[in-house]
């Protein structure tokens, strides 16, 4: 694989407008920073764990193509319109079930860890976000198709990021 700390990421793209993107590869060797900037967990459209990528990688040319530790995602129910996958890695794990209907996507995260964790999501360029924190909704438009991020405000802090995009 590209060894890309990406397990239960996820695109989303409606009637071909890119809401949700992967970040790419950047360059592979001329910038190993960039490289590993693109490969991070946090570059990805999963959640991310204070402190722990899925799995390790040295900084610089040795990290380039090595990662170490166990991380492993596997399906645990494949239905019509229902995906829940779970993700094992330095004794965390990450369950996160889609459930589609024609009208609306449910995605539902849960994460065994006592650390702080947070669910990145790498919006396509253009896209206007806004955000309103209070009620703990982001209204996203692309082209004339618009979502609505919708999380629990009593318990979850909403912001908006910037992450490094592969120009290629």
């Amino acid at each position: 694989g590209h060894r890309h700390n990406d397990q239960l990421s996820f695109e989303l793209n409606v009637d071909g407008a890119d809401f949700f993107i992967d970040p790419g590869t950047g360059v592979y060797t001329a910038d190993p920073n960039l490289r590993n900037r693109l490969r991070a967990t946090e570059s990805h459209n999963t959640v991310s764990v204070e402190g722990v990528e899925q799995r390790d990688f040295a900084s610089g040319q040795d990290g380039l193509f090595l990662t170490r530790g166990s991380s492993v995602a596997t399906p645990a129910t494949v239905d019509t319109g229902t995906f829940t996958g779970v993700h094992r890695w330095s004794g965390l794990e990450h369950r996160r079930s889609f459930d589609l209907t024609p009208t609306r996507l449910v995605i539902e995260d849960r994460v065994d860890t006592k650390r702080d964790w947070e669910i990145n999501f790498i919006i396509a360029k253009d896209v206007t976000v806004e955000v309103e924190p209070k009620q703990g909704r982001a209204s996203l438009v692309s082209e004339s198709r618009s979502l609505v991020l919708q999380v629990d405000p009593g318990t979850v802090l909403m912001s908006v990021d910037s992450v490094a995009v592969s120009p290629s």
